[in-house]
């Protein structure tokens, strides 16, 4: 189970990050969903991934065969998107390519290129991850 009060952590953590700056390894879309789950646990999933770049965010993708493995070697076995639940993290294709987001119930959020986070609907999720 979550700790209590992590609805309250992930709000907090979700308006911290909306004027954030895209970064590779500090905001964006991993470094964004697993700052959700630290939020919400206080455990890191992703102590292992460090990258600086998009090149060697992509080269960490590829060595775990794809974005989806890569998520699953750090949170488990995936659930089906409709079982998707607020806190969980997510997988959408959106204009840039695959992206990890976190779900907020209705609506999802994912760092952005510009303008820190941007929000869509859940019906975009393709993947998805429980977290406890």
């Amino acid at each position: 189970m979550r700790p209590s009060g992590w609805p309250e952590r992930l709000t907090a953590y979700i308006e911290s990050r909306r004027a954030a700056e895209f970064t590779w390894g500090e905001h964006d879309c991993c470094w964004f969903a697993n700052g959700a789950v630290i939020a919400m646990t206080g455990v890191d999933r992703m102590p292992d991934y460090s990258y600086t770049t998009e090149l060697g965010a992509a080269r960490l993708i590829k060595r775990a065969g794809s974005l989806d493995a890569l998520v699953c070697r750090a949170l488990g076995d995936s659930i089906h998107p409709a079982q998707a639940g607020r806190g969980d993290v997510v997988i959408a294709d959106l204009e840039n390519g695959s992206t990890l987001g976190i779900c907020l119930g209705e609506m999802c959020a994912f760092a952005a290129d510009v303008g820190g986070i941007t929000f869509r609907p859940r019906s975009m999720i393709r993947s998805a991850w429980r977290i406890q």
